[in-house]
């Protein structure tokens, strides 16, 4: 029985690493309302200022059309941007115009 434990221990120490790979490493502020919206699309800033949308690396220039793309054929668009809490402000600045 303990043969068994001992397999089932060091087996999910060696996958846990491997189940969130595509994690981006971002330090959230906190807020105390609930966004009722279904998620449809997310914007992530890095603190050191890379976009990504849904996971996918995307550079400055092509981060409209690729948000454009997403949004394509929604009812009701909801993007939920997520920015590293120091992440710089003129990257934020740049999602709004």
């Amino acid at each position: 029985m303990t043969d068994i434990v001992f397999l089932l221990l060091v087996f999910f120490l060696l996958t846990s690493p491997s189940i969130t790979p595509q994690a981006l490493d971002l330090i959230l502020p906190s807020a105390n309302g609930r966004s009722e919206n279904k998620q449809q699309a997310s914007v992530s800033i890095t603190k050191d200022g890379a976009f990504f949308v849904d996971a996918v690396e995307v550079e400055e220039e092509l981060l409209e059309s690729m948000i454009i793309k997403t949004m394509e054929g929604q009812e009701k668009p909801t993007i939920i941007l997520r920015a590293d809490a120091i992440s710089p402000s003129i990257k934020l600045l740049k999602l709004w115009t």
